[in-house]
């Protein structure tokens, strides 16, 4: 059985999104063919840290939805 070194505890997880406030970098995530997300720090970590490339797939499949397609900022409650 493979072990994966860079697993990181739950407890340690959380200790680390602690640290992100504000960003610094955003990162391009496309959508659609006519629209692009942009990724905060606490999201690409969120991202690769937790492997949930799946997550962003589903936030980016929501975007045609009436509801949220115009808006200009998103914040998702998980």
């Amino acid at each position: 059985m493979e072990t994966n070194e860079n697993i990181i505890s739950p407890a340690e997880f959380m200790r680390s999104l602690a640290g992100f406030c504000g960003t610094e970098n955003y990162y391009e995530l496309e959508a659609t063919k006519y629209l692009k997300l942009l990724l905060t720090d606490g999201c690409k970590y969120v991202m690769e840290a937790a492997n949930a490339g799946w997550l962003f797939d589903e936030i980016r499949y929501n975007q045609p939805r009436h509801e949220i397609k115009d808006l200009s900022l998103q914040v998702w409650i998980l």
